[in-house]
């Protein structure tokens, strides 16, 4: 009888233990800032371990107007994750899905520097989990005014650090074949291509500037110079830098945001790769690790 007291007392104190992260969360707060923060695990032969991550799916639906992303879709999503991520020694496993009726759009969650993303939307975040939200857009983003058509859409974000680490992505994007993994590019430490190519150029110290990877060119970004790019054979052509060297990115790497290549596929390059593979056991991530096979 005494041990079976014991055991009750054991469990009723697990049940009503508030999990640290929720008392603390400044201690969890942090965000995609790297410079001179990261610190290596211990060395391990990465090449002999497959680390598995969990994701936790969110689908953000209206009652009103029911959205929900099935199996067969996220099914299809994982499968392409795991094949590209497993270069990395990542792999992932959807060990949840859930409907979330507190409704936010993606423009809704982006507006006002993501006040409803930060102050509402993480509060249903899991620790050492990916939580992977799901959202609808707005109706009527899209525009025809009889010379110019198009749709004023955003394709996702992502947040780092521990309880806030989250992914939201647009329902139409889930079998995307680049948004996705570009996504989770971010979460794995990967900034964008184009990220600060201002100093990127070339003699510049390329582990310091940019995007800090030295494998992917200089890229001056899709959004000023995406008109400049032969989308058949995947170049960019006539844009230079400050030194008169022409800009030759990356198109079909997957951190950046050109249109897709039909003649390449996408890719990482090798030191994108290190970098998720290093990242994946450093003190942000390591906690995330369900297991290493």
């Amino acid at each position: 009888m005494r041990y079976l007291m014991l055991v009750l007392v054991f469990a009723l104190s697990a049940c009503s233990r508030t999990p640290f992260w929720k008392d603390n969360p400044s201690s969890y707060q942090s965000f995609s800032t790297y410079d001179n923060e990261i610190q290596l695990a211990p060395p391990v032969n990465r090449e002999q371990h497959m680390h598995v991550f969990e994701i936790v799916v969110w689908n953000v639906v209206d009652t009103q107007n029911k959205v929900v992303i099935g199996d067969a879709k996220l099914k299809l999503m994982l499968d392409q994750l795991n094949k590209v991520y497993a270069a990395a020694s990542i792999q992932f496993e959807i060990t949840e899905t859930n409907e979330l009726h507190d409704y936010y759009t993606y423009e809704s969650l982006v507006e006002n520097d993501f006040y409803n993303y930060y102050n509402y939307l993480t509060n249903y975040n899991s620790p050492n989990v990916i939580d992977l939200y799901l959202v609808d857009h707005e109706r009527n983003l899209c525009y025809n005014d009889g010379r110019v058509r198009g749709c004023a859409k955003g394709r996702g974000f992502t947040t780092t650090g521990g309880w806030l680490s989250s992914i939201v992505i647009p329902k139409e994007d889930v079998t995307n074949m680049k948004i996705p993994i570009h996504e989770f590019g971010h979460f794995f430490n990967l900034e964008h291509t184009h990220y600060n190519y201002t100093h990127q150029h070339s003699g510049h110290d390329c582990a310091k500037t940019g995007d800090k990877i030295c494998d992917t060119p200089p890229d001056p970004g899709a959004g000023a110079y995406g008109a400049m790019v032969n989308y058949t054979d995947c170049e960019m052509y006539g844009a230079y830098d400050e030194n008169g060297i022409e800009f030759k990115p990356m198109i079909n790497n997957y951190m950046s945001y050109y249109a897709p290549c039909y003649m390449k596929e996408y890719a990482f390059t090798p030191e994108q790769i290190k970098v998720m593979k290093d990242f994946a056991l450093d003190h942000k991530r390591a906690a995330f690790v369900k297991t290493s096979l």
